[in-house]
C-alpha cells in the first residue's frame, strides 16, 4: 500500500512526502501500539485489527512528530530501513516498545531540553547503529530493557538528571561509548545494563544507586578505573567480570551501615588481569569465592574493616598474594572517604606478614598463620581434627586450596586428623611437619602437592600406624625423618 495519509492513532494522523522523504505525524493523544502487521491497536481499553502503516518501509528518511501527540506506539516504525532523523514534540510522554528497532541508519534522534519524555520503552531504539549521539531531556526517568542495545556507533550519552532506573541491557554492546555521567538520583543500574561498552574508560557510581545488577559492565574491555560509592548493599555476579584493563577499583562506604556495600559476590571481579589497587570499604563483611579469581595482577589493598580481611572464599589467591595495608575512613560530607596517610600494613593487625588468620574446624579450635613472604603455614590449635574440605561443587573449601604460594607446612602437636582436601593442589608445598599425635590423613589432603620430605615427631611404629586414605600417592616416596619438631622443640 502506498504511504500518502492516514490515521495512525485514534486522534493522531500521518501525512508522507515522497518526494522530501517526510513523515509528519500530527494531532493528539497516543498512536496505536502495533504488535505485527496483521496484529491490533489498543487504546484505553479498545481493541480493533489494523495494519502497522510504517512497519519495514522503505523511502522514510525523516520522522516528524508535532505537539499534541501523547506516545510513540509500539513497532510504530520498526525496521524502516531508511530513516536517518526523527524529530519529536514536547508533548511526547513515552516512546514505546521497539518503536524504531531496527532502524539501521538512524543518526538522529531530536529531543527538546524541555519535552515531557518521561519513559523509552523496551528496544525502543534497539540496533539502531548508526546512532551517534543522545541527549535526554530533563523528565526522562526511565530507559527500558534494552533500549539502546547494539547502537554500536552511539558515542555521546548525556543522560537525564530525573532518571531513576536503566533497565538490564539498556546500552549493552554500545561498543563506541567512551564516557558517562551518572546522574545524582539514579537508583537502579540493571543487570548487563553497560556490559560490552568496550570503549568505555572509567566509571564513578552516584550514591544515590541501590542496586547494581548482575554483570553491569562485564567485558568493558577499556575500562581502566571504576568508583563505587553509596547504597549498593552487594557488588553482584559478574558486574566487571573480563574486564581487563581495570587497573583500579575504589569501594566507597556510606557513613550509615545498614546502607553500605556488605559483599562482593562471586565471579564479581573475574579476569580483572590488570586490576594493581582495590580500596575496600568499612562495612564490608564477605568476599565470596572466586569473586577476584584470576586476578594475579594485584598489587596494593587498602582494607578498613578487619572481619572482612578475616573472610575471604576460596580462589581469590591475588588478594592474598598483595601488599595489605589497613586504612582508616574519615567523615565528609555524609560519605566516608578513605585516608590513606594513615596506611599500616596489615602484618600489625593479622598475625604474621601478609597472612590470613581463619579457622579450620568448625569449633574454632584450630587457627592458621600463613606468611607469604617465606610460603609458611603453620597450624595451631588445643587437640580434634582439621574438618573436611571439598575440592568441587559446593560446601566449604580449605584456604589453602591450589595456593602455590605454599612450600613448608608445619602442624603443631594437637592435630588428630588431617581432613579431606587440606591442602589439595599446592603444586609448591615440598616440606611437613607432622605431631606425634597424628592418626590419619584425609582423602587428597596431599593430592596435586610436592612433598619430598617429612619430619615426624615420633617414632617408626607410631609413623605407621597413621591411617592415610587414597589420594595421597604423592608421600608414597617422601623422605620421612623421626625427630623432634623443628619448630616446636
Amino acid at each position: 500500500m502506498e504511504l500518502t495519509t492516514g490515521k495512525c492513532g485514534v486522534n493522531v494522523s500521518f501525512e508522507f512526502n515522497s518526494e522530501s522523504g517526510v513523515l509528519t505525524i500530527s494531532g493528539r493523544g497516543n498512536m496505536y501500539e502495533f504488535s505485527g502487521k496483521s496484529g491490533y491497536w489498543s487504546y484505553m481499553g479498545e481493541r480493533e485489527e489494523c495494519v502497522s502503516y510504517f512497519e519495514d518501509t522503505e523511502g522514510i528518511k525523516k520522522v516528524i512528530i508535532n505537539e499534541g501527540v501523547s506516545s510513540i506506539g509500539s513497532r510504530s516504525f520498526l525496521n524502516c530501513a531508511d530513516l536517518e532523523e526523527v524529530v519529536i514534540a514536547n508533548s511526547i510522554l513515552s516512546i514505546n516498545e521497539s518503536a524504531f528497532a531496527g532502524c539501521k541508519k538512524l543518526k538522529a534522534i531530536t529531543i527538546p531540553s524541555d519535552a515531557a519524555l518521561k519513559k523509552i520503552g523496551k528496544k525502543a531504539f534497539f540496533n539502531c547503529e548508526r546512532l551517534k549521539e543522545l541527549v535526554l531531556n530533563s523528565a526522562v526517568e526511565e530507559i527500558g530493557e534494552a533500549a539502546f542495545d547494539t547502537c554500536s556507533e552511539l558515542d555521546r550519552v548525556v543522560l537525564s538528571d530525573s532518571i531513576k532506573e536503566i533497565e538490564k541491557f539498556a546500552f549493552a554492546d554500545c561498543r563506541s561509548i567512551k564516557e558517562l555521567d551518572f546522574p545524582v538520583g539514579l537508583d537502579t543500574i540493571g543487570n548487563c545494563a553497560f556490559c560490552r561498552c568496550v570503549s568505555l574508560k572509567s566509571i564513578d557510581i552516584p550514591d544515590s544507586v541501590e542496586h547494581l545488577g548482575e554483570g553491569a559492565f562485564c567485558f568493558c574491555t577499556s575500562l581502566e578505573s571504576a568508583v563505587v560509592s553509596g547504597g549498593i548493599i552487594m557488588l553482584d555476579e559478574q558486574t566487571f567480570e573480563g574486564c581487563t584493563a581495570l587497573e583500579r577499583v575504589i569501594i566507597k562506604d556510606y557513613f550509615d551501615e545498614a546502607l553500605s556495600i556488605k559483599a562482593i559476590r562471586k565471579n564479581c571481579f573475574k579476569d580483572c588481569i590488570n586490576l594493581k589497587k582495590i580500596f575496600f570499604p568499612n562495612n564490608l563483611k564477605r568476599i565470596e569465592s572466586n569473586a577476584f579469581k584470576g586476578c594475579y595482577g594485584i598489587e596494593e589493598v587498602y582494607w578498613s574493616s578487619l572481619d572482612c580481611a578475616e573472610n575471604i572464599g576460596f580462589m581469590n589467591i591475588g588478594i592474598k598474594n598483595a601488599k595489605n595495608y589497613f586504612c582508616k575512613y574519615e567523615n565528609f560530607g555524609g560519605f566516608l572517604e578513605f585516608k590513606k596517610n594513615t596506611a599500616k600494613p596489615m602484618s600489625e593487625y593479622w598475625r604474621n606478614t601478609d597472612n590470613i588468620f581463619r579457622e579450620l574446624d568448625d569449633g574454632g579450635d584450630f587457627h592458621y598463620d600463613m606468611d607469604r613472604e617465606t610460603g609458611e603455614v603453620v597450624i595451631r590449635g588445643f587437640g580434634g581434627d582439621i574438618r573436611d574440605f571439598k575440592n568441587y561443587g559446593s560446601g566449604i573449601y580449605t584456604p589453602f586450596y591450589r595456593d602455590s604460594s605454599i612450600k613448608r607446612v608445619y602442624i603443631k602437636a594437637g592435630v588428630g586428623r588431617i581432613g579431606n582436601n587440606t591442602f589439595f593442589g599446592c603444586g609448591n608445598l615440598e616440606y611437613i611437619e607432622l605431631p606425634n599425635r597424628l592418626e590419619s590423613i584425609g582423602e587428597n589432603a596431599f593430592a596435586g602437592t610436592a612433598v619430598k620430605e617429612i619430619l615426624f615427631d615420633g617414632s617408626l611404629a607410631e609413623w605407621e600406624r597413621i591411617e592415610i586414605s587414597p589420594g595421597n600417592k604423592e608421600l608414597e616416596n617422601v623422605t620421612v625423618i623421626f625427630g623432634k619438631y623443628s619448630l616446636f622443640k
